[in-house]
């Protein structure tokens, strides 16, 4: 567990990375770090990087880690409470895939494309 004054430390190192460093490849990593450390003080910086930088990838990257932080995942270690695996639910034909629910409306719902994203760059 990292202490609060060294979370504080890494936190102000990785958001000034974030906005001013030259190379896009350690702004996207700072951004990355940020979504992982979880801590919601980043979002302003994220979102200053998402509509200022001119790389298309750091600015993917922060808007990535705004919805990981927004939007933490539930920990693998967690069952679902219901199998509906393979279900048929609703009049949008949610078809449920594993732990995952597929909704064909909501596919171009942009929070949803970014976390698709993130689980194919952990693969």
């Amino acid at each position: 567990m990292i202490s609060p004054e060294n979370l504080r430390l890494v936190m102000a190192t990785m958001c000034r990375s974030l906005l001013r460093d030259p190379s896009p490849t350690i702004r996207i990593i700072a951004a990355e770090t940020l979504g992982k450390l979880g801590n919601e003080d980043a979002i302003p910086y994220l979102c200053q990087a998402w509509r200022q930088d001119d790389d298309i990838n750091v600015r993917l990257a922060a808007a990535n880690a705004i919805v990981q932080i927004s939007k933490p995942q539930q920990p693998m270690s967690d069952a679902p409470k219901f199998d509906l695996r393979g279900a048929q639910i609703g009049n949008l034909a949610d078809t449920v895939q594993g732990d995952q629910v597929y909704n064909a409306a909501a596919s171009h719902d942009f929070a949803a494309a970014l976390t698709e994203v993130r689980q194919l760059l952990e693969t």
